[in-house]
């Protein structure tokens, strides 16, 4: 979740782009943890979820008087989140299968 939180603090309105160098440390950390592979996926898709969830938050204003804005919203909000567990797997894959270093393999991911 903090890989979440860092990264929407490094967007508007808050805007602090520095954090954005470091704020998928964090999720990059558990490429190689010795957890079984299952449990590290919720969190990152938590954390993705959180960041999604501040990132769009303006697209439930496009429908003020309805919960349309509100569904797109929940909708954007979770296919975001799904890119934070993808490059998860993709980098756990990258290094941990094929032994790419993850000095390489997190950027290229």
């Amino acid at each position: 979740m903090l890989s979440g939180v860092l990264l929407w603090l490094s967007f508007p309105p808050v805007g602090w782009g520095v954090l954005a160098w470091f704020a998928l440390v964090p999720l990059a950390t558990q490429i190689r943890t010795s957890w079984r592979s299952r449990p590290i996926y919720r969190p990152a898709l938590v954390g993705g979820l959180v960041f999604g969830m501040f990132s769009v938050h303006w697209i439930r204003y496009a429908d003020p008087d309805g919960l349309t804005g509100y569904y797109g919203w929940w909708a954007l909000a979770s296919y975001m989140a799904v890119y934070f567990p993808g490059f998860l797997f993709a980098a756990r894959v990258a290094v941990l299968r094929f032994r790419v270093p993850a000095i390489l393999a997190v950027p290229i991911v």
